[in-house]
């Protein structure tokens, strides 16, 4: 007999939709069955009129560590996932401490990157983890300068933290990595089969902006907007792809925002140069003038770009150019962004994301046309977990597989509130805007996460996920 059959729903796989019902035995999908085929199981899920999809895999969320004082702890921010569909979630950790402890006054404390147990440093954010989170969670390292770089990724991937993420930005924080820098850095990835994530943005460039409009004492949203533009991210995709093509490293650039970015990936990728990408919900639906319109709530790195960026975007969706969607989930609480009426200088960066990713992108994507079932199920599912070692066990319905699943309403109608949303933000981006389908039951391995609105685990029901070494052949088509 199987623990859990869920019946009569159209499930739809990264090949494509089928009729079959979902036998889970063990925490593990078990079989995929014909329609007519229901054996005996000790639950029964009837999803007649539903989608039935792999459990949304988040590969990019920034939570609250010595690094940056995020609103969300990995308790809060997979809570929200949860009640959105997402059951994985990959988070960024910098191995810092903050001198002198930080303080709750503070976003960015100033940090001490030289003499850090790296191994021990890790292994506290896994213990934490695995007591408080309420989904499945992985690691992504921050490689902030130091001259123990080198050791460090050594360490990490043996520890099943196999990707790595370079500042090209944050000068000023004295976060970005030089030319040589991500040199060095890169040459130890390649040697450790790990992966290479690149924040791809001129820092010189926008800091040289930043000061002229600030000396013109005029840096508000528009002047932000300004000093970013799309040519300082692909300027920067372009130096990554090159170092990297030197050094023979494989590498990811996060949160890709601009056409010109995709131009230059797309030239690297073409030339046969092992180069993927993910974009953001922000970057595909929302412009420049919401930086105008809700200023400080919407500050963020790289910045809200244009209409014609936004279907960009949208087309490398469809074609397969950007592989993966995640949110960057980088929640600050909405009194830190009131710090915009002001100074804008002052607001931090970074809006929520994780909770709203599966409804926006199926109201949006789906339901409009822009992409079809499949494609969601790639991107929001299949191809990060391919990407960074997590396939097959997550990210797919196929037997043998985690039966991590969600049930997924396509007709339900929804309407984004801040008051109703659970992250500890208190504000979304989002806010007011309608669409149709939403997630209505979830299992995490086999056990019930999600259920009509209300979840049914606790902390410490998720698990760290080990990852295996980078292997290009398995990543994003």
């Amino acid at each position: 007999m199987y623990d859990v059959l869920v019946i009569n729903g159209e499930t739809v796989t990264e090949s494509g939709p089928i009729e079959a019902n979902v036998a889970i035995k063990d925490g593990r999908i078990a079989a995929l069955l014909g329609r007519d085929v229901k054996p005996d199981a000790a639950s029964l899920i009837d999803a007649q009129g539903k989608l039935v999809f792999p459990g949304i895999i988040d590969a990019h969320v920034h939570l609250r560590t010595a690094h940056s004082l995020n609103a969300d702890t990995l308790q809060t921010a997979s809570a929200a996932a949860a009640f959105g569909g997402v059951t994985t979630l990959l988070s960024f950790v910098a191995p810092v401490r903050a001198k002198g402890g930080g303080s709750e006054g503070e976003t960015y404390p100033e940090l001490e990157t030289h003499g850090v147990d790296v191994e021990a440093f890790f292994n506290a954010v896994i213990e934490e983890g695995n007591r408080t989170s309420l989904i499945d969670f992985g690691l992504h390292c921050m490689l902030l300068p130091n001259p123990e770089v080198a050791r460090q990724i050594e360490i990490l991937t043996r520890l099943g933290i196999t990707s790595f993420k370079l500042m090209m930005a944050y000068g000023r924080r004295g976060w970005v990595s030089s030319d040589e820098a991500l040199s060095l850095a890169m040459s130890a990835i390649a040697r450790n089969q790990a992966l290479a994530m690149v924040h791809a943005e001129n820092d010189g460039l926008i800091r040289h902006l930043e000061d002229q409009y600030k000396a013109q004492g005029s840096y508000d949203a528009e002047n932000f907007l300004n000093s970013r533009p799309n040519l300082a991210e692909a300027e920067a995709i372009y130096r990554a792809c090159c170092i990297a093509k030197v050094v023979d490293c494989p590498v990811y650039v996060v949160h890709l925002s601009s056409k010109e970015g995709l131009e230059k990936i797309m030239e690297s990728r073409t030339a046969g140069q092992p180069v993927w990408t993910e974009t953001c919900p922000q970057y595909l639906l929302l412009t420049h003038e919401d930086t105008l319109r809700l200023r400080g709530l919407v500050k963020m790195a790289p910045p809200l770009r244009t209409v014609g960026d936004n279907q960009a975007l949208w087309q490398g969706l469809r074609r397969g150019m950007i592989g993966i969607v995640a949110t960057d989930h980088a929640a600050f609480n909405r009194e830190k962004q009131k710090l915009a009426a002001r100074s804008f200088a002052e607001v931090p960066f970074g809006a929520p994301g994780i909770e709203t990713l599966l409804p926006l992108i199926y109201s949006e994507g789906v339901a409009k046309g822009r992409i079809s079932l499949t494609q969601l199920v790639k991107v929001l599912a299949t191809n990060p977990a391919r990407q960074f070692g997590l396939y097959p066990r997550k990210g797919t319905l196929q037997v043998g597989a985690d039966a991590d699943l969600v049930v997924f309403d396509p007709e339900a109608d929804w309407e984004i509130r801040s008051e109703a949303l659970h992250s500890a933000a208190g504000y979304t981006p989002f806010e007011g805007w309608r669409g149709k389908g939403k997630p209505l039951l979830s299992l995490l391995r086999g056990d019930v996460l999600l259920k009509e609105g209300k979840l049914h685990q606790s902390p410490g029901s998720g698990r760290f996920l080990q990852r295996r070494p980078f292997s290009a052949a398995e990543a994003t088509p």
